[in-house]
């Protein structure tokens, strides 16, 4: 009987450990997408951050913090993400900064995916700008809502 109790008590903190080990794993790497311009006259940037928790961050400038805005709802957060798979963002190359740069930044598994333009040399299918148009007017209605 003790021999049986003490299996179950060995095999319960296996699993309890492992599960923790998977919960911090998956905290590694959020996924979020940044984005926004910067550049012109003044040279202040403005990014937008959007969690896959559907949390919307806004910084001014390059050395300011983030503020939290807004949320989201999570479909439409969920079909943001999955819109970046069918619209092969990963996939795309991109880098042409200019006075005035356009950017997003895909942060997922670790990895980070960065799609710039505004110089004159490259400019972004249409795949690309309606994705960053979207997001653009989505965090832009989110962060006025809140303030």
């Amino acid at each position: 009987m003790r021999l049986l109790f003490g299996l179950l008590i060995a095999s319960t903190m296996l699993f309890a450990c492992k599960s923790t080990k998977d919960a911090v794993k998956n905290t590694e790497h959020p996924s979020y997408i940044l984005f926004g311009n910067g550049g012109g006259f003044t040279g202040k940037t403005t990014t937008y951050q959007l969690a896959k928790s559907g949390q919307i961050k806004k910084q001014s400038g390059i050395k300011s913090a983030f503020n939290s805005h807004s949320t989201v709802e999570s479909a439409v957060c969920t079909q943001i993400f999955e819109s970046i798979d069918k619209l092969e963002l990963k996939d795309k190359s991109l880098n042409d900064p200019g006075n005035l740069t356009y950017f997003i930044e895909i942060h997922q598994d670790g990895t980070v995916h960065r799609l710039a333009w505004g110089g004159t040399s490259q400019e972004p299918d249409s795949a690309v700008r309606g994705f960053y148009n979207l997001m653009h007017g989505l965090a832009t209605r989110q962060v006025i809502a809140k303030e």
